[in-house]
């Protein structure tokens, strides 16, 4: 959560050229090391051992859900107004460990490998991050975000084939643009 939150805070300092130079060094180190990691099993390996908590067993032959997040980082301060790519990155970086917390814990009836119950902890936490963000005067509207929180906790619920920590900043603030651009 704390890492995943990293950039979308500093957004609220730092000028948009600023946060997209550090961001986008930081993403370019990350995918080097990723072809690194993934080219030498050697160093593959090493990884395994030595970051254990920051590794999943699945990400022994892909890259890490930490790489699509500054991925998906990198493109929402691109293509969207700050506010909304600061929101969306907020639903993430808090919804999504809750809802696999929650999940894993709490997951009684399962959907393609995820729970109601963990999507419905996304779903309050990112209802609770709208909120703050809104009563901190963030330049979304109270509607947009709340409709780019239901977009989130569905794509995270979805079953989809890219890595969530791209596809949910991403629809999230594909909706709340869409909403603050109609008015709706």
């Amino acid at each position: 959560m704390a890492v995943g939150s990293l950039f979308p805070v500093l957004a609220f300092s730092l000028s948009r050229d600023t946060l997209l130079i550090a961001l986008g060094s930081t993403t370019a180190m990350a995918l080097c090391l990723e072809l690194a990691r993934l080219r030498w099993a050697c160093l593959n390996r090493v990884f395994f051992r030595y970051l254990p908590l920051a590794l999943k067993e699945a990400e022994a032959s892909t890259m890490t859900g930490a790489t699509y997040l500054l991925i998906g980082s990198v493109l929402a301060f691109l293509i969207f107004d700050r506010g909304i790519a600061i929101a969306a990155l907020l639903f993430l970086s808090i919804g999504d460990p809750l809802a696999g917390m929650v999940g894993e814990r709490f997951g009684r009836h399962r959907f393609s490998g995820r729970s109601l119950e963990g999507s419905l902890a996304c779903l309050a936490s990112g209802m609770l991050v709208a909120l703050l963000l809104w009563i901190a005067h963030l330049e979304v509207s109270l509607p947009a975000m709340m409709a780019g929180v239901v977009a989130a906790t569905l794509t995270e619920l979805a079953p989809l084939p890219v890595d969530d920590n791209l596809s949910i900043p991403l629809f999230s603030g594909g909706i709340m643009t869409l909403v603050t651009l109609t008015g709706i």
